[in-house]
């Protein structure tokens, strides 16, 4: 039963990460020193925009398990969760059987009640450790939360308003950067209160030369050129990071590339540029259209774009939809 909890809070935040993060620089202080990939959403105000009552609206968890999950744990992720950050060493491999590699730190803000889903959890198999005064909850099967291969699946309330949850020795040290006043020395920090300082919803990513291990450069035995393409406009990024701002009629898009020099960032704003124009002529009739910009300025390309409310609710209909499947209620 603990893990249909976990899956329906998971789900739920995903639903709403769609939609929406002005970043708080307490949840970033206690992310991952060495994330590669930090994202944040500001879901109190998503929540609020009407693109984001749609997406819940759209929410693939039924409303009457999220009613139930309420009843057990006392939490309702369509209005106790108001804010997340997470970071990731985690990045995609070559290898079917091992998608990811790494580990990931989700730190949230909300109204929780800690004993009540501590209690819960202890009921549905789960265990409890203490660590430095804080009780952390440890999943009883992790494999079924994360796609990330040996993580020890973990969550932890540092207070009634912070949840931290990822692996059980991140989660560990995020503890020990509670209790000790510490803030993460992590590279991205500075990159991830820039993007999340103008946006609902943003995202830093860092190490782009990896994201290449995981292209395949050929099918059947034969060369993937759009594999290759694509292997070399990553090879000339070192960072990017980028944000969704969510108005009462409009959507903004934006995001900073940072290359390795000036005629890379040139270079890609051209091939995305082309790109771009090429995407236009070959979509379908009645797909909405969408007018970004690229431009380049020392070694920074940037991008943006703004799209309706209405075309955005366009787009979410015409992307391919995962088949339905049967949901079962959540079970004692």
């Amino acid at each position: 039963m603990m893990n249909r909890i976990y899956q329906a809070g998971i789900g739920l935040v995903l639903a709403t990460g769609v939609a929406a993060a002005a970043a708080d620089p307490q949840l970033i202080a206690l992310s991952l020193p060495d994330a590669k990939v930090m994202a944040g959403v500001q879901i109190a105000q998503a929540r609020n925009s009407p693109f984001g009552q749609y997406m819940l609206s759209q929410a693939a968890i039924p409303a009457t398990q999220l009613d139930q999950l309420k009843t057990l744990t006392g939490f309702d992720p369509r209005t106790d969760l108001t804010e997340f950050v997470v970071s990731s060493t985690a990045m995609p491999t070559a290898a079917p059987t091992n998608p990811l590699t790494g580990t990931v730190l989700l730190i949230g803000r909300g109204s929780f009640q800690p004993t009540k889903i501590s209690n819960l959890a202890s009921s549905g198999g789960a265990t409890t450790t203490v660590h430095k005064g804080i009780y952390i909850i440890v999943a009883p099967n992790p494999a079924a939360v994360t796609p990330v291969a040996g993580m020890v699946f973990a969550v932890a309330f540092l207070d009634a308003s912070t949840v931290v949850a990822g692996d059980r020795t991140q989660v560990e040290a995020a503890i020990d950067r509670w209790i000790g006043g510490t803030a993460s020395s992590g590279a991205l920090g500075a990159a991830a209160a820039s993007a999340g300082a103008s946006s609902q919803a943003w995202m830093v990513v860092a190490d782009i030369q990896q994201l290449l291990a995981a292209l395949p450069t050929a099918q059947s035995g034969q060369a993937n050129p759009q594999a290759a393409m694509i292997q070399t406009m990553l090879g000339t990024i070192s960072q990017v990071s980028g944000g969704i701002s969510f108005g009462d009629s409009q959507i903004s898009l934006h995001a900073s590339v940072q290359a390795k020099t000036a005629q890379d960032a040139q270079s890609l704003a051209d091939a995305l540029r082309f790109l771009s124009s090429l995407a236009t002529m070959q979509q379908p009739a009645g797909f909405p259209t969408v007018t970004p910009t690229f431009t380049s300025n020392g070694n920074q390309m940037e991008f943006s774009a703004a799209i309706s409310e209405q075309q955005a609710e366009s787009l979410f209909h015409q992307a391919p939809q995962p088949a339905a499947k049967a949901r079962p209620g959540l079970k004692l």
